[in-house]
């Protein structure tokens, strides 16, 4: 990787450390006041701007794109961040919440558009670098997050977060100069529903590795709601085991990443590390053992770091550079119906029905990677070939 794709992941890194000092202060807000509508309100003014306005976004990367909007844009959300470390009424907070989320939905496809445009003929190392940061980051930062909320204020953490992404608005804007996006302008169709037409096609994921993308992306949002039950209660880990569990997923990602190598492009590489992640989430809800949990988030974080880089590396690589934003905005919207439905589904199952809902949730899992494995031994040939 060049200096500018390393100076990229950096940024990427940074912000992706604010977020979750923004989701904590969220979160804790809303608990400090008592209001779990609150906290639903907020979840849906970031989802539903990408539901909408998402597939739309990756046509702008795709077709429209100039250099400056990407970090003006961050500077936007930055901004909308720190004033809200200001502004204390829900309403105030739910608005500011939507109004970043409709700019992340618009222009969220650039940033890996634009890091696949700086990493051609490396993707692999790319994916590897990508998802390594974005594990760690996931451990920085809620570890500082926690202790900053603990000993600060809500104000404190959203002030470090809009600073974050100030420092990735720096960033893309050192790296994104005109031509590196400029070239990626592609013609023809402009079709916002392209980027699901490329994921399922043999070339790249096909009909049974979609399938199998859908599961982990479900399976992991099941998780994120029925996991703290089961963990915290079932498993006897307790309240102060939740959080260990969680960076052992956290870590493991960033390990899995780092140790994918060159493996990440074998066939076998998502079916097999999906079906790791799917036995990691179901094996809490069957074990009451708290070391077999903290053990099986370890592995299961292990496994999503290869799976995040597999996945990565074949949308670079599989799919035109003129349509990546278009195929990773069709990714991001995928990603962002699973989080809904998983947590409408751990919600609906409550803690009495946590270890049903995870069960089902890693057993399907498991099957959908296996189908994707079998899949993938009956096509005859090598790997598919890269996208011109």
């Amino acid at each position: 990787m060049g200096g500018r794709a390393l100076l990229l992941v950096a940024g990427l890194f940074v912000a992706s450390v604010g977020d979750r000092f923004a989701d904590i202060a969220f979160a804790l807000h809303a608990a400090e006041t008592g209001s779990s509508a609150l906290l639903a309100a907020i979840l849906l003014a970031s989802a539903v701007p990408e539901m909408l306005l998402g597939l739309v976004g990756g046509v702008v990367a795709d077709r429209h794109l100039r250099a400056w909007w990407w970090p003006a844009a961050l500077a936007v959300q930055a901004a909308v961040l720190i004033a809200l470390a200001h502004l204390h009424t829900p309403w105030h907070l739910v608005a500011g919440v939507a109004l970043n989320g409709s700019i992340t939905a618009l222009l969220g496809p650039v940033g890996s558009k634009l890091l696949g445009a700086l990493c051609r003929g490396r993707e692999e190392r790319a994916a590897r670098a990508h998802t390594a940061a974005t594990g760690a980051a996931a451990v920085v930062g809620t570890a500082l997050g926690g202790v900053s909320f603990a000993a600060g204020s809500r104000g404190t953490l959203l002030v470090v977060a809009g600073c974050a992404l100030l420092v990735l608005a720096v960033c893309a804007a050192a790296v994104a100069r005109g031509a590196v996006i400029a070239r990626a302008a592609p013609a023809g169709r402009a079709s916002a529903l392209l980027g699901f037409r490329r994921l399922v096609s043999p070339a790249v994921f096909g009909a049974t590795g979609a399938l199998c993308t859908v599961g982990v992306l479900l399976g992991t949002s099941v998780e994120a709601v029925a996991g703290v039950f089961v963990l915290t209660g079932f498993t006897g880990m307790g309240p102060g085991g939740y959080g260990p569990a969680l960076a052992a997923w956290s870590a493991g990602v960033a390990a899995g990443a780092a140790l994918a190598g060159g493996w990440a492009r074998r066939r076998a590489a998502m079916p097999v590390s999906a079906m790791a992640m799917g036995a990691a989430i179901a094996l809490p809800a069957l074990a009451p053992l708290p070391w077999a949990a903290l053990a099986a988030f370890a592995v299961g974080g292990l496994a999503n770091g290869v799976f995040n880089t597999a996945l990565a590396t074949a949308i670079w690589t599989r799919v035109a550079p003129a349509e990546h934003g278009r195929a990773w905005a069709a990714f991001r919207w995928t990603l962002t119906a699973c989080l809904l439905t998983g947590h409408l589904l751990g919600a609906a199952a409550g803690a009495d029905g946590a270890r049903a809902l995870m069960v089902c949730s890693g057993t399907a899992t498991v099957l959908a990677g296996a189908a994707f494995l079998l899949a993938r031994l009956r096509t005859p040939g090598g790997e598919p070939a890269a996208a011109p």
